[in-house]
């Protein structure tokens, strides 16, 4: 097992609050990544960490303002990541309507966009086709996050996650993951 050690506010920017309000009573919802992967690993919840959260631990310098997961599809798993989410107040952002999640949420094969109060998080039961679960999960490595670690995808899959989903987010901040992983390689063998 090869463990990697990483700076969790480098990965997505120092902690900040949110623009818009939180739940009831006006609150405001901090972007904590670390505190939001650090409470899915207390309860542990099997996960690899994808997306723009991912990329900035792997070298990449841009700001993101949520934490992509994927979750490993099993009836323990799902029960695990509910007790996670309750932590975490989770509400479910469908069309702008704000309920909590429920098994059925978790056991869809998409993507779930959350709210919670260390910031958005959206948990995805794949990537795109063939990347599931079990192939990212041999893909990724552990990083240390300052007193836990976490699965973090690769940098060269997270350029292939990002170019299936061809999103205009996704296309805007590739050359910039390119440069990085091609800056990467040469430190490596160079």
């Amino acid at each position: 097992m090869q463990t990697r050690s990483a700076e969790i506010n480098e990965a997505g920017g120092a902690r900040r609050r949110d623009a818009g309000q939180g739940q009831r009573g006006g609150s405001r919802r901090e972007f904590n990544p670390s505190g939001l992967l650090r409470i899915l690993t207390a309860h542990s919840v099997e996960f690899v960490l994808i997306g723009s959260v991912a990329a900035t631990i792997r070298g990449a310098i841009y700001s993101t303002s949520g934490t992509d997961v994927l979750l490993r599809r099993t009836p323990e798993n799902f029960q695990r990541m509910l007790r996670a989410l309750r932590a975490l107040r989770a509400v479910v952002l469908p069309n702008g309507q704000r309920r909590r999640p429920q098994l059925e949420d978790l056991d869809a094969a998409g993507e779930l966009r959350l709210s919670t109060t260390k910031g958005n998080l959206g948990v995805f039961g794949s990537i795109s086709p063939g990347m599931v679960y079990d192939h990212v999960y041999r893909a990724s490595l552990f990083v240390d996050l300052g007193g836990f670690a976490v699965r973090v995808l690769p940098l060269s899959l997270i350029i292939v996650s990002k170019t299936a989903a061809g999103r205009d987010e996704d296309m805007a901040v590739m050359c910039l993951l390119k440069a990085t992983l091609d800056e990467s390689r040469k430190m490596h063998h160079g």
